[in-house]
């Protein structure tokens, strides 16, 4: 938000980004694409630096990813991207990001229609820091997916997941009141519940408040 320039990028700082491809990106944002991103999941690109059941856990994560995002592209989660100023700041009102996937959330919010266009990415091995792949994080990424899905994505999904909590909630309450309805339909019932409560009322010295 702080960026007074044309066009914004985002790189990992830990080495297992190529910088040299920043150049490449701003030529292709200038040349009229609103985002370009780096993929490793297009031709010329790869992840062999991750070890197997990384590469797998990632390509799972970018299935479920792509299914928040109406804009076509292999690598919503990259974290190597460049776009511009203008879009950003065109949905920047909506983000809510979690984590540090940004990327998933700007697409998520852009129109069908926005010109994307990505560059292949060869990820090297780390040389600074740590992953930050946690339970808490793969916990958030999840629930960052399922309210994008359900906040206008898929609008018909969001009226169905409310119309079946509320027909548990109603079901869950219907419980409850079938057992009261001779209160209301049976006298006897009544006079039977009364001479209950009046019983009690009298042992106990409850007022009649607390017998209504």
């Amino acid at each position: 938000r702080a960026a007074t320039t044309d066009w914004i990028a985002i790189v990992d700082a830990d080495g297992q980004h190529d910088p040299t491809l920043l150049p490449e990106l701003a030529r292709i944002v200038r040349s009229g694409a609103d985002i370009a991103i780096a993929s490793r999941y297009i031709t010329g690109g790869n992840a062999d630096a991750f070890s197997g059941t990384r590469k797998i856990g990632s390509r799972v994560a970018t299935a479920i990813a792509r299914l928040a995002v109406p804009a076509d592209s292999t690598a919503p989660l990259s974290g190597f991207f460049a776009l511009k100023a203008s879009r950003y700041r065109s949905v920047a009102a909506k983000l809510r990001p979690v984590g540090f996937k940004i990327l998933l959330e700007i697409l998520a919010n852009l129109p069908a229609s926005a010109h994307i266009r990505e560059r292949p990415l060869l990820v090297r091995a780390r040389e600074r820091g740590h992953s930050k792949m946690s339970v808490r994080v793969q916990w958030q990424f999840l629930c960052q997916v399922a309210r994008l899905l359900l906040s206008g994505r898929m609008p018909m999904l969001g009226m169905a997941a409310f119309a079946v909590t509320a027909f548990l909630a109603g079901g869950a309450l219907l419980a409850h009141v079938v057992p009261l309805l001779p209160l209301y339909r049976d006298a006897d019932t009544r006079a039977s519940v009364e001479r209950i409560l009046t019983f009690h009322a009298d042992q106990n010295g409850w007022l009649l408040s607390d017998m209504r």
